[in-house]
C-alpha cells in the first residue's frame, strides 16, 4: 500500500513540483490545499499519512497553526517545507513536532530521502 500525502502550500507551480518528486518518490499525493483550515479539515475527512506543509499559507490560519492542530489531535507527522528561514520563523516552526524541515527550492532527491526516513 502506497503512503498517502496531502500538500498544503498556496504557490501552484510550487505544489505541483512537490506533487511530482513525491509521486516520482513512490509516494501518493490525495490532496494539495492552500490553507490552513483546508489542511485542518482534510486531515479530519482523510487522514493522510504525511502532510507536506507550507509555512506561510493563504487564510487566517498559518501553516505552523495549522501543523500544531494537526500533530497534537490527529498524530499526523508533518513536514515543513519553507523558504522563510529568518530566525523568527524557525523558532516559531521548532515549537510544532515537526518530523523535518526542507528549504525550497528542494528537488526530488532531498524529497525522497526525507520520505524514505520517515516511512523506514
Amino acid at each position: 500500500m502506497k503512503h498517502t500525502v496531502v500538500i498544503a502550500e498556496d504557490e501552484r507551480i510550487v505544489a505541483e513540483d512537490l506533487k511530482a518528486a513525491i509521486e516520482e518518490s513512490g509516494y501518493t499525493v490525495t490532496s494539495i490545499v492552500s490553507t490552513g483550515e483546508e489542511a485542518i479539515q482534510i486531515a479530519r475527512e482523510s487522514n493522510p499519512d504525511l502532510f507536506f506543509m507550507d509555512i506561510m499559507l493563504s487564510g487566517e490560519i498559518n501553516g505552523i497553526e495549522a501543523a500544531r492542530n494537526i500533530t497534537e489531535e490527529h498524530n499526523i507527522p508533518v513536514i515543513f517545507c519553507t523558504a522563510y528561514n529568518d530566525l523568527t520563523t524557525i523558532r516559531e516552526a521548532a515549537t510544532v513536532e515537526a518530523f523535518d524541515f526542507i528549504k525550497k527550492p528542494f528537488n526530488t532527491e532531498m524529497i525522497r530521502h526525507t520520505l524514505e526516513h520517515l516511512f523506514s
